[in-house]
């Protein structure tokens, strides 16, 4: 309770007063007015007391020595020696740049809460072969619920009747769907994609996969290790030789003033405007840019990165599945000819595959026929249809072995080879004569090779993190050269890995889009997701959004944050400098007090317009 009033304090309609304030006292100092109670009393108060706080509280609970207790000694001590102007001058400078730092696009994690929202509000109980529709919190473990076309799964459980095809986007991030039959299981929050199934339910809401993945991405941020300012890394150094030097000129000079100039002019308060400045103004630019940056420590953070984890489906790839190869066997037919009998029956289909051939035939401009009589998909192994009299069976090898239809092992190997890059086959045949096969995959984004050639070149490696199976993600591994390579990963999974790379003192960028992903991005020292193709808890899980599904964006990211911690060292090394000369000017007596807090004031000014050049700066490609 108490920290949250104090926190308040640091929120902008406070610092605003506590500015106000402040110019008030120096209209006053300048007409030499003097009022029964000093407004930069209310200044100290209002921009102070959140200082001193968390100077007692860190050394108290943290044991720690932050840049507050340095800042807090130089107010008592200005209080001390009745120079209140510029006590209440440190006090708001500081707040105002602890308000910079937090002056970032922030989010709550809606998310979580968004990820039980897919579920219905109510579910098919089947009893006696009767349909009755109940809550969910009335549901019990061992009831049958039935499931119909196009619903979202509301329990894990197993199907004891029917077979579909199931969309399980939401657990393994992949896009194609997956043939379920009677025996499978299915998890909560995927979706049904063709036909009516019954399922026995094994485990309620608070016991299923969704809400482990929920749980999943609440211990990813508590776990998440903060990162430490750079100001509060150097704070150690800095109270125990500010003291000493305003001590030994105290004793030298025997002049408190001098002591006290001392305190005011090494508190940091260019040195701790430096990195939010410089931050802001990074997170503007990116933002011209189509780059959406939450969190200023991600972007600090991107410039360290040594290991860049992407997802595969719609990262590294598009996610949709397009025609690699169509490989004609007979030549009594032409490429045309061939797809146009296949796509005719292909377009009665509502399996992506089916989709795929038949947006690849009209594309082409191919016209289709329109006679197309006993059509069938059997699920899992193909359709067949006939065509102008003519019999189309499109399917795998079962469903062509099924049909009593010969391969022959050269066709045999042929098609080994291209299921062992993890790649689809569908076999067509006209009349129970094999005619050809087309082969299909994820299409990999064009940009892709680039920016892992790019991260690689600075020495950063890479991982593929997915849930797909082994063979695809070898696949695309090989064409972007990538050796580490994880498949077949379940959340809990992907959120392992980022913590064994962590443990290993790894700084790691996650990359990805789906709700698979959300506890490893939130996990991950920065993460990264796509606005047009990320779910809801992705983008939320991230600290950076690119605006577009461009690649290369990371490429711009990277080079950004590198342009920042340029920017910021230097402006750390500028303020070291004109805090030296200013101490030195105080040990002399040259500068007051009061001389002293507009000097540091000035020293602030100056890095604050250093940084704000940032704005305008032009990243290449």
């Amino acid at each position: 309770m108490l920290k949250e009033k104090i926190d308040k304090l640091s929120t902008l309609p406070y610092v605003a007063v506590s500015g106000v304030f402040l110019i008030l006292e120096f209209i006053l100092m300048l007409g030499k007015i003097k009022l029964v109670i000093n407004p930069v009393f209310i200044t100290i108060l209002i921009s102070g007391i959140p200082m001193f706080y968390y100077a007692i509280r860190n050394i108290i609970i943290n044991k720690k020595i932050t840049v507050a207790l340095l800042i807090s000694i130089a107010i008592i001590s200005s209080i001390f020696i009745g120079e209140y102007f510029a006590a209440g001058e440190i006090a708001f400078i500081m707040a105002l740049g602890e308000l910079l730092e937090n002056f970032t696009i922030k989010r709550t994690n809606k998310g979580i809460n968004r990820l039980l929202s897919i579920l219905p509000k109510k579910a098919c109980i089947v009893k006696d072969n009767n349909e009755c529709y109940v809550e969910l919190n009335e549901v019990r473990i061992n009831d049958i619920i039935r499931i119909k076309e196009g619903e979202t799964i509301p329990f894990d459980g197993t199907i004891i009747k029917g077979s579909t095809q199931i969309d399980e986007s939401t657990i393994n991030g992949e896009s194609l769907p997956k043939d379920k039959f009677e025996g499978d299981i299915v998890y909560s929050g995927t979706i049904n994609g063709l036909y009516v199934i019954d399922i026995k339910v094994e485990k309620l809401t608070k016991d299923s996969l969704l809400q482990k993945m929920i749980e999943l991405v609440k211990e990813a941020e508590k776990n998440k290790a903060p990162v430490a300012r750079i100001i509060d890394k150097w704070a150690a150094f800095f109270v125990p030789i500010a003291l000493l030097l305003a001590i030994l000129t105290y004793f030298i000079t025997n002049d408190i003033s001098r002591a006290v100039t001392i305190l005011v002019v090494f508190c940091p308060c260019a040195l701790a405007l430096a990195t939010p400045t410089s931050i802001a103004a990074a997170i503007g630019l990116g933002a011209k840019n189509g780059i959406i940056i939450k969190s200023g420590a991600a972007l600090e953070q991107m410039g360290k990165i040594n290991i860049a984890a992407f997802d595969k489906t719609k990262t590294l790839t598009y996610g949709t599945l397009g025609i690699s190869n169509i490989i004609l066997l007979d030549n009594t037919i032409n490429k045309d000819d061939f797809l146009k009998y296949i796509a005719s029956i292909e377009k009665l289909s509502n399996h992506p595959i089916g989709k795929a051939i038949y947006k690849y035939a009209i594309d082409r401009n191919i016209n289709l026929y329109n006679n197309i009589e006993n059509f069938e998909s059997i699920l899992g192994r193909g359709i067949k249809a006939k065509v102008n009299d003519n019999c189309i069976l499109c399917g795998n090898i079962e469903f062509i072995n099924e049909n009593n239809i010969n391969l022959g092992q050269n066709l045999k190997d042929e098609i080994t080879k291209y299921l062992n890059e993890g790649k689809i086959v569908i076999i067509c045949a006209i009349n129970n004569i094999i005619k050809g096969i087309i082969v299909l995959n994820d299409i990999i984004k064009p940009q892709a090779l680039n920016v892992v050639n790019y991260l690689r070149n600075n020495n950063i490696d890479i991982a593929i993190l997915t849930g797909d199976n082994i063979k695809t993600a070898n696949y695309f591994a090989k064409i972007l050269n990538i050796k580490n390579v994880y498949a077949n990963l379940m959340p809990h999974n992907k959120v392992e890995l980022i913590k064994k790379y962590q443990s290993a003192n790894k700084v790691v960028l996650m990359i990805g889009d789906g709700i698979n992903d959300a506890a490893s991005l939130k996990m991950a020292n920065v993460s990264v997701s796509f606005a047009n193709l990320g779910s809801d808890i992705a983008l939320d899980a991230s600290n950076i959004i690119l605006l577009n599904d461009n690649l290369e964006n990371i490429i711009y990211l990277k080079k950004l944050s590198n342009m920042t911690l340029k920017t910021i060292i230097f402006n750390i090394i500028l303020s070291m400098v004109i805090n030296f000369i200013a101490i030195t000017l105080s040990i002399y007596g040259i500068l007051t007090p009061v001389t002293g807090a507009l000097w540091h004031n000035a020293s602030s000014l100056f890095v604050v317009l250093n940084a704000s050049m940032l704005y305008n700066k032009k990243i290449n490609l």
